[in-house]
């Protein structure tokens, strides 16, 4: 600091042209200040990864969820308490299952979606929903996304005898073995109606799409 002190008196007495000199000398350049800013910036994001890999880490998460996050998506979660950071973290964990055609460990409930059909979902998401005909009814679903982007999604097993589709035997309706509605040229295709199937079609009675 000394030294530094010396220099300003010393320039000083040469006129204005060495204060602005001076100025410059001790000033960071604009390209060293974006420097720093990038380098804080840096070290901001690599600290929020560590506090969402010691959440992962915490719920049991795998931490290539949080490896694979951008930087955009890192940034976002500053400023988040612990609790909603963990939220976020089972979200994505839920995400990657669903993307992989697996149920998510939570979801054990099978409800109605009127876009994807018969899907899994949380009980509690369940217990709220609208019941039609004895299955709760949503409008859309996390498994929306999945089905447009055409992956796979494992189906709650349902039964054709509750199904709207479902054409019974004439001869024995109540156990004889029917046909779908839906496809009436699979007609070697038999259907028993309390045989448990998975079916991203089925529609429960007296039920408007």
């Amino acid at each position: 600091m000394g030294q530094l002190l010396a220099t300003l008196l010393s320039e000083s007495a040469s006129g204005p042209a060495a204060t602005f000199a001076t100025f410059a000398t001790i000033q960071a350049s604009p390209r060293e200040k974006s420097q720093e800013s990038q380098e804080s910036q840096g070290l901001r994001a690599q600290d929020l990864r560590a506090r969402l890999l010691n959440a992962a880490s915490a719920e049991y998460a795998d931490p290539d969820l949080i490896h694979r996050l951008s930087k955009d998506d890192v940034d976002a979660c500053e400023g988040l308490p612990e609790s909603v950071l963990r939220a976020y973290l089972r979200a994505l964990e839920d995400e990657a299952e669903r993307m992989a055609g697996r149920v998510p460990r939570n979801e054990t409930e099978a409800i109605l979606c009127a876009r994807c059909g018969p899907v899994w979902a949380p009980p509690a998401v369940a217990a709220v929903l609208p019941m039609v005909n004895g299955i709760p009814r949503a409008l859309g679903c996390p498994w929306c996304h999945v089905r447009k982007a055409g992956k796979p999604i494992p189906r709650p097993r349902i039964t054709c005898g509750a199904c709207i589709h479902y054409l019974p035997d004439r001869v024995n309706p109540e156990a004889g073995a029917g046909h779908c509605g839906l496809q009436p040229e699979d007609i070697h295709r038999m259907h028993w109606p309390m045989q448990r199937h998975a079916c991203s079609q089925w529609q429960p009675k007296d039920s408007t799409p």
